[in-house]
């Protein structure tokens, strides 16, 4: 598992995702939110492993440099 903070998290990019729901079970840090059939998301969880990106037939999901946001936290940019 990785324990390191990521230099990449997911992306699911909205006109592509048609909710098949592989990515999310692939992600083994509960990092993807949806239901089957619905556009997905992807919270703070993401470790950046890439496996869902792997798993996305629709090529929906991508890895992004993360950014910091307004409270200093980071997000997919």
């Amino acid at each position: 598992m990785l324990t390191t903070k990521p230099d990449k998290v997911a992306l699911i990019l909205e006109d592509k995702c048609k909710g098949c729901h592989l990515c999310a079970k692939a992600c083994p840090f509960d990092a993807i939110d949806g239901e089957p059939k619905q556009l997905h998301k992807v919270n703070g969880n993401c470790r950046g492993c890439g496996l869902c990106q792997e798993k996305c037939k629709l090529n929906a999901v991508e890895m992004v440099p993360k950014k910091p946001d307004a409270a200093g936290h980071e997000e997919a940019m």
